[in-house]
């Protein structure tokens, strides 16, 4: 998605330097990091950001190895 303002990050330079490029059918493809992604769908605050907390959280705790 292209957004213009991202709830929950400060700035986009931040964003980038925490984010990672993936590859994706050859093409490299810049992607946030799991920290920001859960932290702007808790401060966007709407049901469907809410509603998929759960497993990002999970997520992030199985790749954290706890």
């Amino acid at each position: 998605d292209f957004m213009p303002q991202i709830h929950g990050v400060r700035s986009f330079e931040g964003l980038r330097s925490r984010s990672a490029v993936q590859d994706v059918d050859g093409l490299p493809l810049r992607v946030a990091s799991l920290d920001d992604i859960i932290a702007s769908k808790k401060a966007a605050g709407r049901d469907r950001d809410k509603a998929v907390l759960p497993i990002l959280e999970k997520t992030l705790k199985s790749i954290r190895g706890r």
